[in-house]
C-alpha cells in the first residue's frame, strides 16, 4: 500500500455510524486496486462493513465520488431489490443488528463477527417506500446534528485562538493581570 496511488482503500478507521471519510483513506496503486476488486468492484451504494477490531460492526454507503476497494477487516454489501440502501445501512448501525454479533464475537483482543454470523442477522422489512422515509428522516436529522457538531467545533477552535491570544497578552505584559481574583471565577 502506498499514499500515492490514485485508488482509495477503506479501512475500519475510515467509516463511522454511516459516514464515510475519503480525505483519511490510504491509496493504493492500480496492481494493488484491480487485485483488490478481483471478485467484486466496490459500486457507489455499497455498503461497506467493518467486521472486526475495535471499530467492527460499523456501516456506511459507497459515494460516487471515487474509485474505492476495501482494506483488510471489512466487507461490502449490495442491497437487494427489496431494500433502499440507505435503510439498509441505517439498520446495520443499529444496537439491534450490532448486539445480534456480539452474542456470536469471537477473539478478545481483535474481536470479529464471521461472515456467517452477518448473514444470520435479523432485518426488519417494511415496505420499500418506509424504507424510503425512515431513511430520508434519518439523513434530514443526522444533516442537522452535523451542522452543530461543525458549529460546536467552530466555536472551540474560536476559544482556543483567543485563549492562546490571551495567555500571550498576559504574558507579554500587554494586560495587566496583577489584580486579577480567580476567587471572583469560582461557582457560588
Amino acid at each position: 500500500m502506498t499514499d500515492d496511488g490514485e485508488f482509495l482503500s477503506i479501512r475500519t478507521s475510515d467509516i463511522d455510524d454511516g459516514k464515510i471519510f475519503p480525505a483519511q483513506m490510504r491509496r493504493v496503486d492500480e496492481t494493488e486496486y484491480l487485485n483488490r476488486i478481483r471478485r467484486e468492484p466496490v459500486l457507489c451504494g455499497d455498503i461497506v462493513y467493518s467486521r472486526e477490531g475495535g471499530r467492527w460492526g460499523h456501516a456506511a454507503l459507497v459515494p460516487e465520488s471515487d474509485l474505492f476497494c476495501l482494506g483488510q477487516r471489512m466487507m461490502q454489501f449490495r442491497a437487494s431489490q427489496d431494500f433502499d440502501p440507505r435503510y439498509l445501512m441505517w439498520h446495520l448501525n443499529t444496537k439491534n443488528v450490532y448486539r445480534q454479533g456480539d452474542v456470536d464475537t469471537v477473539g478478545a483482543a481483535s474481536p470479529h463477527v464471521n461472515v456467517e454470523t452477518i448473514r444470520n442477522y435479523r432485518i426488519a422489512e417494511p415496505p420499500k417506500g418506509e424504507q424510503q422515509q425512515i431513511a430520508d428522516f434519518l439523513e434530514t436529522r443526522t444533516g442537522s446534528f452535523d451542522i452543530l457538531i461543525a458549529e460546536a467545533e467552530r466555536a472551540i477552535e474560536l476559544l482556543q485562538e483567543r485563549r492562546t491570544a490571551l495567555i500571550s497578552a498576559a504574558v507579554t505584559g500587554k494586560i495587566d493581570v496583577r489584580g486579577f481574583n480567580s476567587n471572583a471565577l469560582s461557582p457560588g
